[in-house]
């Protein structure tokens, strides 16, 4: 390549900058900047969620100023501390998909494509990448990403939160949510349908997205996937959520206790 020609390149390149490369504090960073940046809308996509204080703190700022945000998460995984908490995000609609593996993040200006979910550990602690994108300097692409998450929103379902209507100090409740959330020890269950982990209830053997799912159609006798005691792979329903092994078993030390 000559040097005419180098410099036509480099001067075309300056012109028209490319999508930035973000490693994990950058990441972070921008997350931030998309949440609080925003002018009207902002959409989330993240299949695990353990939301960090900063995010919380971040997306309850956008929304108490009228921000509309959307939050979509893989069936079964988000758990009742994440619930609690985002119930305080007034703006916030969630959705779940079963399916769902992507991680992007969006306002009207800026998204960012990662690997990276809404996690508090992979926020700090993993090595993460991601690129981010404008919707000026990067229109093509940041027009076939917008297109694609759009299309998993419409394949979603929707998730309502029950909301937290307490007029009292909220971060310090949250806190203890998060932080104190293994003070009551109870024998574990398994959702029969994704397999997450759950109170032992076999009255009530769906974690709550898959039991919204289930509540459509409300057959006892649908096949789902997983024992409801020991979370193996198995053929259970409502009516008989536990293989056969631990229904013999449970069944024998009720005997004993009797």
């Amino acid at each position: 390549m000559s040097i005419v020609a180098f410099n036509w390149v480099l001067k075309s390149y300056k012109k028209h900058p490319m999508a930035s490369f973000l490693t994990t504090p950058e990441i972070s960073e921008n997350l931030l900047k998309i949440i609080l940046d925003a002018k009207k809308n902002v959409v989330l996509v993240s299949p695990y969620l353990k939301i960090s204080m900063p995010v919380f703190k971040a997306m309850k700022k956008s929304a108490d100023r009228g921000i509309k945000i959307r939050l979509i998460y893989k069936v079964g995984k988000m758990d009742a501390n994440a619930r609690q908490i985002l119930s305080n995000v007034s703006q916030l609609e969630t959705y779940a998909l079963i399916n769902l593996h992507s991680k992007c993040y969006l306002n009207e200006r800026a998204m960012i494509i990662t690997s990276m979910n809404l996690y508090e550990k992979m926020q700090t602690a993993s090595k993460e990448m991601g690129i981010l994108l404008d919707r000026e300097t990067d229109a093509i692409a940041f027009k076939k990403a917008l297109e694609e998450c759009k299309s998993i929103w419409q394949a979603s379902k929707i998730m309502p939160l029950e909301r937290n209507n307490s007029k009292s100090n909220f971060d310090n409740k949250m806190q203890l949510a998060v932080f104190n959330s293994n003070l009551l020890k109870e024998k574990t269950g398994y959702c029969i349908r994704c397999n997450t982990s759950i109170n032992y209830e076999p009255e009530k053997p769906f974690c709550y997205d898959c039991y919204s799912i289930w509540s459509e159609f409300r057959n006892p006798y649908y096949e789902e996937n997983f024992c409801h005691s020991c979370g193996s792979i198995s053929n259970t329903d409502k009516s008989k959520p536990e293989c056969y092994a631990c229904f013999e078993s449970l069944k024998q030390n009720r005997k004993i206790n009797n």
